[in-house]
């Protein structure tokens, strides 16, 4: 019996040590209170709201993009959170902000509806593509009105991009430390898409 009580003891407290030693969660939101923090609008060409358990970026132009950012600062950060395509064109763009200083400062993480990825950088108003020169197509992601989990990570000197446990990219850049963190949807040749955020989860990074 000393020893049955022994190994369950060792047992559980080998738990606790493994559950201690996993990634600090900074910050999560699935969206279910309204007034979390994140901001609403609807005009005739972009919407940003909340709804149905979820926050969701609408665009109703060609050639725009739309952001939204928490009003947080973090430093490096692996931000997990689960993206769906309502409704619209899949000739488009979505996925998660990292390291926002302002409009013209933060890298973006994106998949598309037809199964491309691409890692970029805004600077200075400009927009600078730093995994390939376009699009770069994967098998890992779920194309057409589907879930697809992302898992950014926003690191000191790096930045990586997984779709459904698979890692899609990886890049070098260290320019940005901080900042907020958020989501941004793109239109191109057509004007309608709308995207769903849900389950979102920062956890720090070393």
């Amino acid at each position: 019996m000393r020893q049955i009580l022994s190994k369950v003891f060792i047992s559980m407290l080998l738990a606790v040590v493994l559950t201690g030693c996993g990634p600090k969660l900074l910050y999560q939101d699935d969206f279910s209170n309204l007034e979390s923090g994140w901001d609403t609008h609807k005009s005739p060409t972009a919407g940003t709201v909340y709804s149905q358990g979820a926050y969701r970026i609408t665009l109703n132009e060609v050639n725009r993009d739309q952001w939204s950012i928490a009003h947080q600062d973090f430093g490096n950060v692996a931000i997990e959170v689960d993206a769906s395509k309502v409704d619209g064109s899949e000739d488009n763009s979505f996925g998660v902000v990292c390291k926002y200083r302002d409009l013209n400062h933060f890298y973006m993480l994106l998949i598309s509806s037809d199964g491309a990825y691409m890692i970029q950088k805004k600077n200075e108003g400009t927009i600078s593509r730093l995994s390939g020169e376009w699009f770069e197509l994967s098998d890992a992601i779920n194309k057409g009105n589907a879930t697809n989990k992302l898992r950014a990570e926003c690191g000191s000197d790096y930045l990586a991009l997984f779709a459904n446990g698979k890692l899609l990219a990886k890049v070098k850049d260290a320019e940005y430390t901080h900042g907020d963190i958020g989501f941004v949807v793109g239109s191109y040749t057509e004007p309608y898409v709308s995207i769903a955020f849900d389950n979102l989860k920062v956890f720090e990074l070393p």
